[in-house]
């Protein structure tokens, strides 16, 4: 009763200061209050809503899966040297230059005045031997001593294509043997087919039985020729 008799003897400006800190008192109290049941009861939506760097990635997919689908490796076709050779000799094709098909008009080994439509073409190297290596991934079908073509290996790739190497003067490979384009298969050689030309190669290309233009298939993808 002392403190009530006390408070109404007070100044008009008193009275009201008090009330105005009673009252402000009351809303720092209730915001305190608030921000505690805020803090303890936070909906767990509104954390869709903090910085990506507050909030660790739930994603732990390991990043070499990604990325080893996208390093598929594709492969083109490739010549089937790694020196600077010259075409002595050209597939015979109906869309070249008649200066190109004179050169694919050849001889008949073994028969005098008698001339073909090569199927191939012939490398030479200034005369030298060179590396000779697979002009794309496949299998070694054949490796044959022909009477006509000399040392010969024939390779089998999964699109189909067979690539026929004759003249060889020696080889590195064997029946069986799994090649990656680039592998070395041997080295230029002679044989009677490509007699007069000295170190060379002769390489053929087909697709389902069906012979191909070598200098118009380099640099196709495999699976597209």
């Amino acid at each position: 009763m002392k403190n009530k008799s006390k408070v109404e003897s007070w100044p008009v400006e008193a009275k009201a200061g008090l009330a105005l800190v009673l009252t402000s008192a009351v809303i720092v109290g209730g915001a305190l209050i608030i921000g505690s049941n805020f803090s303890d009861k936070t909906n767990p939506d509104d954390i869709a809503n903090i910085p990506s760097s507050v909030v660790p990635s739930s994603d732990t997919t390991p990043t070499s899966a990604t990325n080893s689908e996208v390093d598929v490796k594709i492969e083109t076709f490739n010549k089937p040297f790694t020196v600077e050779t010259k075409c002595e000799r050209y597939f015979y094709d109906l869309n070249d230059p008649s200066e190109v098909r004179v050169k694919a008009i050849v001889p008949v080994p073994n028969k005098k005045s008698s001339y073909m439509k090569s199927v191939g073409v012939d490398y030479t190297y200034d005369g030298k031997v060179f590396d000779v290596v697979s002009a794309t991934s496949g299998v070694v079908s054949e490796k044959i001593t022909d009477s006509i073509y000399g040392n010969m290996i024939v390779v089998k790739h999964e699109s189909g294509l067979e690539t026929i190497y004759a003249s060889l003067g020696n080889i590195t490979v064997n029946e069986g043997d799994e090649l990656k384009q680039g592998d070395l298969i041997g080295k230029s050689g002679e044989s009677l087919y490509t007699t007069g030309l000295g170190s060379c190669l002769h390489f053929e290309v087909l697709k389902n039985k069906v012979y191909l233009n070598p200098e118009k298939t380099y640099t196709l993808e495999v699976e597209k020729i």
